[in-house]
């Protein structure tokens, strides 16, 4: 029922306060005396300052001095209450619901069962789409600049060299793209170009379409088509050799979907590729390393491959970090990214090989 009931994550306070409430009370001594009001002040000073650190960040980003200090204020908190399960389990539902509830200021949003979908206006004039604690494109709202790519697809991107290094006569004619976001990669499309976007979740397709909040789509120069549907089973329905540039762009989040990195995946894509074609892949993640998978599936279907890791983290130019691999059934077809520095080799010192029939996330785990 949560999904169609809240547009957040607002069941996770109500259960544990729930949870809260009917846990025994813990007996424990009290201050003695005239110091007993103590307690009530503390109570109050910790809550006050709770909410007031919470409600403006929405969310603790990094284990910072401030988050530090909140988590020390919710232990006294639970400390002092933890004789008293209601008032316990009403504070609790207060901290944690202010984190939790939208308290204004996003121009849409929206929860599916894919996740909680916001987008708002942040500094520097532009509109980001998040998913849950992910952001998944973002755009000048500046006329003058607004079809300029941003976040991990911006022009330096490593992604942006591709398209950079295969232009004029080697560009690509038909690009295909699993995972549609804000549409971002819509920018780098050129008239006579073919773009179609894949995407799973019909609210998503909403937001980038909703010229309210971002133009990539509308204002692209190529001929965009969306298609509604998971990414591996729709893009079967493309002609074999149809497209010159497959992008997989699924795997910017904290959640890895593996159907589309198997091999299996991986040599669909290939039947849909030209012969010169080329297939990038989008593996940014924080707690998971997927180089080694990609390098497997070059391994097991025989393909060339780079992959370069772009630093250019920069919240006021708009640019995220990224992490980018390209494969190619010729080594020849890598030539324009060759000669750029850089890019690098695949890393093939351990290659990981996943099926439909097993994969083992634990073994690309970031464990430092």
């Amino acid at each position: 029922m949560a999904p169609q009931i809240f547009n957040s994550l607002l069941e996770y306070p109500i259960v544990v306060a729930l949870l809260l409430l009917v846990m025994p009370a813990i007996r424990r001594p009290h201050l003695p005396g005239k110091l007993r009001w103590a307690e009530d002040v503390v109570l109050a000073v910790a809550l006050f300052g709770l909410v007031a650190y919470i409600l403006p960040s929405q969310l603790w980003s990094g284990w910072t001095v401030a988050s530090l200090a909140v988590l020390g204020a919710s232990l006294a908190v639970a400390y002092l209450l933890s004789s008293r399960p209601a008032m316990l389990a009403l504070s609790v539902a207060v901290m944690m619901g202010f984190a939790f509830v939208n308290t204004g200021g996003s121009l849409y949003g929206e929860r599916t069962f894919f996740g909680v979908y916001e987008v708002y206006t942040e500094e520097y004039d532009r509109n980001v789409l998040v998913h849950g604690t992910t952001r998944h494109g973002s755009q000048n709202t500046d006329p003058a600049t607004t079809m300029e790519p941003l976040t991990y697809f911006h022009r330096g991107s490593p992604i942006g060299q591709v398209f950079e290094g295969y232009g004029g006569s080697r560009s690509f004619g038909n690009v295909a793209v699993v995972g549609l976001g804000a549409g971002t990669l819509a920018a780098y499309g050129e008239e006579g170009q073919n773009f179609t976007f894949y995407e799973i979740d019909p609210e998503v397709v909403e937001i980038a379409e909703d010229t309210e909040l971002f133009t990539y789509l509308a204002n692209s120069r190529a001929n965009v088509e969306v298609e509604t549907g998971d990414g591996r089973l729709e893009i079967q329905n493309a002609p074999d050799g149809g497209y010159d540039l497959i992008i997989l762009d699924a795997f910017s989040s904290d959640a890895i979907p593996m159907h589309l990195m198997t091999r299996e995946a991986a040599a669909s894509y290939m039947e849909k590729l030209s012969e010169d074609g080329v297939i990038a892949f989008h593996i940014t993640n924080r707690h998971f390393g997927l180089e080694p998978i990609i390098a497997g599936l070059a391994g097991e279907l025989g393909l060339s491959g780079l992959s370069q890791y772009d630093n250019s983290d920069d919240f006021a130019a708009g640019t995220d970090a990224s992490h980018w691999v390209v494969l190619t059934r010729d080594e020849a077809n890598l030539a324009p990214l060759e000669g750029d520095g850089r890019w690098g080799p695949l890393d093939e010192e351990e290659p990981i090989v996943w099926t439909d029939d097993f994969s083992n996330i634990l073994s690309v785990f970031f464990w430092d």
